[in-house]
């Protein structure tokens, strides 16, 4: 019981982060509590025109803010932990 509310509190920490990681590349995320959670606030950290991404190299998915896609790069986000650029289409 003890592992399993210290892996818990764990998760709960990562999730408030920039980027929220998942298990595997094609899981679904849309009925995970901690993934809700989370989402919903990166929407009121970043606003409703918060743009997500998908890291496959990393197993992770991060908001970047429609601010911070202005000018001629409105398609690419910056991964928070391998700082590579992301499609939002691909």
């Amino acid at each position: 019981m003890e592992i399993e509310s210290g892996i818990e509190s764990l998760n709960m920490t990562r999730t408030f982060k920039n980027e929220f990681q998942f298990d595997y590349k094609e899981q679904i995320l849309s009925n995970n509590s901690n993934y809700i959670n989370w989402k919903n606030e990166m929407i009121k950290k970043y606003g409703r025109d918060a743009k997500l991404f998908k890291c496959f190299k990393d197993k992770i998915v991060f908001y970047v803010s429609n601010k911070d896609t202005k000018g001629d790069h409105l398609h690419l986000g910056k991964c928070p932990l391998c700082q590579e650029y992301i499609c939002y289409f691909c």
